[in-house]
């Protein structure tokens, strides 16, 4: 079984770190990366400039409060582009605002979840996402992700 590939793109070290702890608690073997800012991530996901070696994702967590390109702008670049369209985006945000949830949605988010400030919780919510997203769900495969 091959590691599952994750990008955060995340600007907040505090919730960096909590997710790495949370994803060494994960059964799956998994690859973590980061980036810190919007721009970074698109750069990242379309392996432009010192991103250019860098591993395609098998899903995307996404912060919305982001600096450069906010995480709306980000979702929308993913998923406009058809060579990133495919890749599941799951928005992780402490917002719980109707208005961002469904902006988020109609921007094409494959989940919305909100960030917990208890580590336990946190880890018990990347365990649903593990549940869902790596065991039960069949991601689509690199090449036909960048076909």
């Amino acid at each position: 079984m091959r590691a599952i590939e994750i990008l955060q793109i995340e600007d907040n070290f505090a919730d960096v770190s909590l997710t790495k702890s949370a994803i060494d608690q994960l059964d799956t073997l998994t690859n973590y990366n980061h980036v810190s800012d919007g721009l970074e991530g698109i750069k990242y996901l379309k392996k432009e400039g010192e991103y250019e070696d860098a591993k395609t994702p098998d899903v995307v967590f996404l912060d919305l409060n982001l600096p450069r390109v906010d995480g709306f702008g980000v979702l929308q670049a993913i998923k406009s582009d058809d060579n990133l369209a495919m890749i599941p985006i799951i928005v992780m945000s402490t917002s719980e605002c109707d208005t961002d949830v469904s902006k988020c949605y109609k921007l094409h988010a494959n989940a919305f979840i909100t960030k917990d400030l208890d580590f336990f919780t946190f880890v018990d919510n990347l365990k649903n996402v593990e549940s869902f997203w790596f065991n039960n769900c069949i991601l689509p495969t690199k090449k036909e992700v960048y076909f």
